[in-house]
């Protein structure tokens, strides 16, 4: 009788816990993330520069590296900052140059912005590494037909961009492309007192004639166009589009109403001047993983269409493996041409299925000492 009771208690207890398990599993791989809803915003300002020179880098007309696979949006990019602050993959040119290689050449990747430094006071660049480090990276990145942008950034010190500086800017991204970079990825995300739209628009596109001059690409990082008074007047060889903030944007309650404004299309008809390459920030400070990201951007430019898109930018290449499918989660959604649907089982936030173990363990160990004690009580 004892025995019969040790086990219905024994059974009982196994069997709780095992639902409560399933529901942890349950809850940690299937909950994806709220739907889209949207605001309205506007406004205008124009400002457009005569180009004299021939594109060297018209990005509608760069082949694919793959000639097999026709894409719709060609166009990739991703950003790398191989330091040691980066918390994933830190240093990865310098551990690991040969997967990131692979990596790139195999996933559709056209562009690779690569961190060199940031600015300093007297518009001097803070150069993070040699010239013979960069010139060997890019030849590498060459024999794959991938191009190579200079991405520079303001941490330290803020340029001005009025007009009467843009030749101390021009000097330095000379120094910039005598590196042999094919451009500049141009991330000035902040402005000195009396800056505003009209001085960053005017200096983007005077900044593009220059680099034409070279024979070099210009492609600035620019932050979501809420006023829908940026994108419009832009005439550089691609609108990086920045599609977040300290989180993806696609997770904002209001994504929808912040897509349609980034391409002209919220309370009027005003979308990017130049092609654009929509960022896409896939970081476990996000909620949900870069499948999901894939996902709410495939729905909206279904219900949103822009045909100025012409591409996509990771951020971060080093965070590309926060989830371990994340590269052939992006492979498949770039190849099927940004469909809505992912691959046959798109992955949500992962359930740490190492601890399942060991924690069933531990239940069985509950559930003997718990079936004892109801015995005793007999």
């Amino acid at each position: 009788m004892r025995k019969k009771a040790f086990l219905s208690a024994f059974l009982i207890t196994i069997i709780v816990s095992v639902l409560a398990l399933v529901g942890c599993v349950h809850f940690g791989t299937a909950h994806r993330g709220p739907n889209v809803t949207g605001i309205i915003y506007s406004g205008n300002t124009s400002t457009q520069v005569s180009d004299p020179y021939s594109l060297k880098g018209n990005v509608s007309a760069k082949a694919n590296s793959d000639p097999s696979v026709s894409l719709q949006y060609p166009q990739n990019a991703v950003w790398i900052v191989n330091q040691d602050w980066v918390y994933m993959q830190p240093n990865i040119l310098d551990n690991n140059l040969t997967k990131v290689l692979n990596d790139c050449s195999q996933n559709k990747i056209e562009y690779v912005f690569l961190y060199v430094g940031s600015w300093e006071a007297a518009y001097t660049i803070d150069y993070l590494e040699s010239n013979a480090t960069y010139a060997e990276v890019i030849a590498d990145f060459h024999a794959l037909n991938i191009t190579v942008l200079a991405w520079v950034e303001d941490v330290d010190w803020i340029p001005d961009y009025h007009a009467g500086n843009w030749t101390h800017i021009d000097n330095a991204y000379l120094g910039v492309t005598q590196r042999g970079f094919d451009g500049i990825n141009d991330d000035i995300e902040r402005v000195v007192d009396g800056e505003n739209t009209s001085d960053f628009i005017n200096y983007c596109n005077n900044e593009t004639v220059y680099m034409h001059s070279l024979g070099k690409l210009f492609m600035p990082d620019v932050a979501c166009d809420w006023n829908q008074d940026i994108n419009p007047y832009l005439h550089v060889d691609a609108i990086v589009s920045m599609f977040y903030g300290d989180e993806s944007a696609f997770e904002s309650s209001q994504a929808a109403a912040f897509w349609q404004e980034n391409i002209g299309e919220y309370g009027q008809n005003t979308p990017p001047a130049s092609p654009m390459i929509l960022g896409i920030m896939n970081f476990d400070g996000n909620k949900y993983p870069l499948s999901w990201q894939l996902e709410q951007c495939s729905t909206l430019m279904s219900k949103y269409p822009c045909a100025k898109i012409e591409g996509f930018s990771l951020w971060l290449y080093e965070y590309m493996g926060t989830h371990p499918d994340d590269w052939s989660q992006w492979n498949y959604w770039i190849t099927n041409n940004a469909t809505a649907t992912l691959s046959p089982t798109p992955t949500s936030p992962q359930f740490p299925w190492l601890i399942i173990l060991p924690l069933f363990a531990v239940v069985i160990l509950l559930s003997i000492v718990f079936a004892r004690k109801i015995i005793s009580k007999r």
